[in-house]
C-alpha cells in the first residue's frame, strides 16, 4: 500500500533540501514488517530499556511515558509571571534556573556554566538498544506545555564507533555541548518550538544545521500527533501526521546507533506507541 504525502511549506536554506522544493512523494507503509521495538507502556518494565541523563523525570502514567525536566514546574511559573520571554534563551532564564539548581545540586551547579551563562536543567532520555543502519522510528507525541522545545536524537555513537554508554565517555549532565561538540556523532531534529516556527535538523559533531521545515508539531498545539523519522542510507525524512516536514540527504551518512528524546527545561511531553522498524528498502519514493 502507498500513501500520497504532500510536502508542507518549509524554510529554504542554501544547500539544503527544503520541503517546498520537494514534489509530492509516495510513502510506502509496507515497511512496517520488521518491528524491532514496541513500547506501549502497559507494564512498568518497559522503562528499563531507557536511561536518563541530566535532571529530569521519566514515569508511566495511564500507559503513556511522561518526560519532564526536574525544574520545569517552577520555570513555567516564572515564565507565567513574565520573568522571561518565550524565546527559550538561556541568557534570559539561566539565572533563575541556576538558583533552583544551586539549592539541590550545589556542587554540580558551577559546572553548568559556559561563557558566563547557566546551561543546565535539560534532560535526555536515551534508548539503550542500538538501531540497525536503516530504520524508522514512529511514536505518538503530545506536548503538555505550551512553552517547550523537544528533540529526537538518532544514529548516536562515539566518534570512534563506540557505544555512547561506554566507559570512555565522560559523565553527561544534559548539556547541549556534550551532544554537539564532544566525542559523539548523531543526528538531531528539534520540534515543537512555537516562538521559532521551524523544525531544525542538525548533525554532530559540530551542531551543523542541515535541514529545516515548518514546525508543524507546534502548529497543532497540545493535540496528540504521530511522528515518524525514516533513515535509509543517507536519506532522512521527518513526518508529522503523514505530512513531510523536512528531508536531508547526507553524502557521509551516519549508520546504526542509539536514539532518544531531549527536552529543554520548559518542555513536558507524553509519548506512546513507540516503534522502531528495520528497513529492507527505502520507504520514501520520489517521482
Amino acid at each position: 500500500m502507498c500513501r500520497l504525502i504532500v510536502a508542507i511549506l518549509g524554510i529554504g536554506l542554501s544547500g539544503f533540501v527544503a520541503a517546498e522544493d520537494l514534489k509530492p512523494i509516495l510513502y510506502k507503509d509496507n515497511f512496517k514488517k520488521q518491528l524491532l521495538q514496541h513500547y506501549d507502556f502497559a507494564t512498568a518494565e518497559q522503562i528499563n530499556d531507557w536511561k536518563v541523563e541530566g535532571w529530569g523525570v521519566a514515569k508511566i502514567e495511564n500507559q503513556r511515558l511522561i518526560l519532564q525536566p526536574e525544574f520545569q514546574p517552577q520555570m513555567i511559573d516564572l515564565y507565567q509571571q513574565g520573568k522571561f520571554s518565550d524565546n527559550n534563551l538561556a541568557k534570559e532564564y539561566g539565572q533563575f534556573l541556576a538558583e533552583l539548581s544551586a539549592q539541590k545540586y550545589p556542587k554540580l551547579t558551577p559546572k553548568m556554566y559556559q561563557k558566563g551563562v547557566f546551561r543546565g536543567g535539560h534532560v535526555n532520555f536515551w534508548n539503550t538498544r542500538v538501531t540497525p543502519e536503516n530504520y524508522a522510528i514512529e511514536f505518538d507525541f503530545q506536548s503538555q506545555s505550551s512553552q517547550a522545545l523537544h528533540m529526537l536524537m538518532f544514529s548516536a555513537l562515539g566518534s570512534n564507533g563506540d557505544s555512547i554508554f561506554s566507559e570512555g565517555f565522560a559523565q553527561r549532565y544534559g548539556l547541549a555541548s556534550e551532544l554537539m561538540y564532544g566525542d559523539m556523532q548523531q543526528y538531531r531534529i528539534s520540534y515543537f518550538f512555537p516562538s521559532r516556527g521551524s523544525a531544525n535538523m542538525r548533525k554532530a559533531p559540530g551542531r551543523n544545521l542541515v535541514a529545516q521545515g515548518a514546525d508543524l508539531a507546534s502548529l497543532k498545539g497540545l493535540a496528540q500527533q504521530k511522528m515518524l523519522v525514516t533513515k535509509w542510507q543517507g536519506q532522512v525524512h521527518y513526518f508529522v501526521d503523514d505530512k513531510l516536514v523536512l528531508s536531508f540527504e547526507d553524502k557521509q551518512p551516519l549508520g546504526e546507533g542509539h536514539w532518544g528524546f531531549r527536552l529543554m527545561v520548559l518542555a513536558k511531553g507524553a509519548y506512546d506507541n513507540i516503534k522502531v522498524y528495520q528497513l529492507e528498502q527505502n520507504p520514501v519514493l520520489r517521482p
